[in-house]
């Protein structure tokens, strides 16, 4: 497997996707993210990770909305292949 999925105007790499939302007419991928922001003060603060999130619809995006409807449905299929063959 290719460790990244084109779409039309992106390259993403699947190793860097935390997870995907689907709803009826649209995906929302969100991904990993090395960038945070916050403070710290005397030992006290926070720090909170920075989302990058894309978003996939159907009526703005037809062509890669159905390459990633193809590419969970092939996901979902190797997961129901293994289901039927538990480990010995």
């Amino acid at each position: 497997m290719q460790p990244f999925l084109r779409l039309s105007t992106m390259l993403i790499n699947r190793n860097h996707i935390k997870n995907i939302t689907i709803w009826p007419s649209k995906y929302i991928i969100e991904m990993n993210s090395n960038e945070h922001s916050g403070f710290l003060i005397s030992l006290f603060g926070t720090f909170n990770p920075i989302n990058n999130n894309i978003t996939i619809c159907e009526k703005n995006d037809p062509k890669d909305y159905l390459k990633i409807k193809k590419w969970i449905d092939n996901i979902s299929k190797d997961q129901n292949n293994l289901e039927k063959f538990p480990d010995s």
